[in-house]
């Protein structure tokens, strides 16, 4: 069964076009980083900069809050 999750601070180098598919591929290879063993990806739900103002961009960075699809093994 799939569970929907969040990390809020994802951070993603600026040479990466955010509005480009590129983005979407990024992001899936950083949380698949960061998921704990035992739990796949599954999809990448939605994005938001900046986490919906949690938080500010660093310089030559930008951070995300990202939403996902998850499921334990």
């Amino acid at each position: 069964m799939p569970i929907e999750e969040t990390i809020w601070d994802i951070v993603v180098p600026n040479d990466v076009d955010a509005q480009h598919h590129d983005l979407i591929n990024v992001l899936a290879e950083l949380i698949t980083k960061r998921l704990p063993a035992g739990k796949k990806l599954l999809t990448v739900v939605g994005w938001s900069a900046n986490g919906g103002c949690l938080f500010q961009s660093k310089p030559g960075v930008r951070r995300y809050a990202v939403s996902y699809w998850a499921q334990s093994a």
